[in-house]
């Protein structure tokens, strides 16, 4: 938020924001939690430098990936901010709802990638950006089923920890690989998702009764 309003960042006006959500997202990076190794430290830590010359949209996005956040617009009509792991959904879809559907299983060698690769900026290495590689994510079964490994590259040069970009790299191959693809149009109750992040998805001739992310919602006025 500091530096979408800063002077020097992108310097949009602060009321264009919702900032309460930037609060619960950062007391929600702030939250301490258990490491593998047993160590304690906040779930997500950021640093990072950037130049007058970047492009705003560009250093958002790699301040975004340190914790795997999301802009969006709110009911409201402001810019907020949400991550993984702090939304539960408040509005279900049921079949009764579903006008049209579309849908598109991913599985096996279907799926987009098998391994994430990542750098990241090490304090080992002095913080100087992208200077390590963590440990690739790899799907072993899946890249067992297909054949051979699909790499995809996702750096974090705000990051500065190997457990920080491992987590992150995780979540890139969930994102990259959703088991679901869902496009549908609904009736009037669909309204309720404008403003929504995420939504409870039920239609069991499908077998579906998941939570499924909200990419976009609009009007279609051709079903009147």
């Amino acid at each position: 938020l500091r530096y979408m309003t800063a002077p020097n960042g992108a310097a949009w006006s602060r009321s264009i924001f919702a900032t309460s959500t930037f609060v619960t997202v950062a007391n929600h990076c702030d939250e301490l939690v258990a490491l593998k190794s047993g160590a304690i430290k906040k779930r997500y830590e950021a640093g990072g430098t950037y130049s007058y010359d970047e492009e705003p949209a560009d250093v958002i996005d790699k301040m975004l990936d340190t914790f795997a956040g999301r802009i969006y617009i709110t009911e409201g009509g402001l810019f907020g901010l949400t991550c993984d792991g702090i939304e539960e959904p408040e509005i279900v879809i049921t079949a009764d709802k579903v006008l049209e559907i579309s849908a598109n299983r991913r599985t096996g060698a279907l799926y987009e990638v098998t391994t994430i690769r990542s750098r990241f900026s090490s304090d080992q290495h002095g913080y100087i950006e992208l200077a390590e590689e963590a440990d690739p994510w790899i799907d072993e079964t899946l890249a067992d089923q297909i054949g051979r490994e699909i790499p995809s590259q996702f750096d974090l040069p705000y990051v500065f920890r190997h457990d920080q970009a491992r987590r992150l790299m995780k979540r890139k191959f969930y994102d990259l690989n959703p088991e679901w693809d869902i496009e549908a149009t609904l009736d009037v109750e669909g309204l309720e998702l404008f403003g929504e992040n995420v939504c409870r998805f039920v239609y069991p001739l499908l077998g579906i009764d998941q939570t499924f992310r909200v990419i976009s919602v609009a009007l279609d006025q051709s079903s009147g």
